[in-house]
């Protein structure tokens, strides 16, 4: 018996030990504070169903708290919501309308998705009124011109954003991701906007306040989602 309570004593020794080893490393675990000009990493997703394509866009940012000077992550994708391969055309059912002209540089051409950052909080009941949009990329007619390709048609791997992409223009297909990936800062004023005399646009880094993000694709699928500046 003595010999049975001498073990148990070892055990529990040993036990608490352990126990301490544990408390003092998770005590002592360094902990990270972003600092002033980092983006915590919490990605953020709305997405709109397309039954009449059997597709889904995804939009989703990386957060939705700034302070000024950071960046935010935004990502556009399409997805095959059917099992097996899923084929479809090139469309211009963009919603709203003013993604076609405001939104990259000539999406119709180059990429099925596209995206519009507004100034305020804006809901799917009032964002096609909208009419003061930020431009990403410098409004025309400073922005570069469109890449020599048109994306005619897109055969879809089964439940999978990666398609045989037809590229119009040069009557080849490649295969990728329908995926865009960016990272704004701030956004564009024409010299219009600012009544000044350069005839270059001006980039502004994102002031103060709550901004809606109105992500779209050809077919008539859109997304929105908001990030705060502070």
């Amino acid at each position: 018996m003595a010999e049975f309570r001498r073990q148990i004593l070892i055990t529990s020794l040993t036990a608490l030990v352990i126990a301490l080893i544990i408390g003092l490393a998770i005590v002592y675990l360094p902990i990270h504070t972003p600092t002033s000009n980092e983006t915590t990493f919490t990605v953020l997703r709305s997405s709109s169903i397309d039954n009449s394509h059997n597709l889904e866009f995804e939009l989703s940012i990386n957060s939705s708290s700034l302070h000024s000077g950071q960046s935010i992550n935004i990502i556009e994708s399409v997805f095959n919501n059917l099992s097996t391969v899923n084929t479809v055309y090139n469309e211009s059912a963009w919603n709203p309308s003013y993604l076609l002209t405001v939104g990259e540089i000539c999406p119709a051409f180059s990429s099925p998705t596209t995206f519009v950052i507004l100034g305020g909080y804006y809901t799917a009941s009032n964002v096609s009124t909208a009419t003061h949009w930020l431009y990403y990329f410098p409004p025309p007619p400073w922005s570069s011109s469109c890449p020599y390709r048109q994306l005619t048609r897109f055969v879809f791997q089964p439940n999978s954003n990666i398609a045989d992409i037809r590229n119009g223009y040069k009557s080849q297909n490649f295969t990728d991701s329908v995926e865009a990936n960016y990272i704004a800062t701030g956004y564009y004023l024409s010299p219009s906007d600012t009544g000044s005399n350069n005839t270059l646009p001006q980039f502004i880094q994102f002031p103060k306040g709550i901004y809606t993000i109105v992500g779209g694709d050809e077919w008539g699928d859109q997304a929105l989602l908001y990030f705060t500046v502070s």
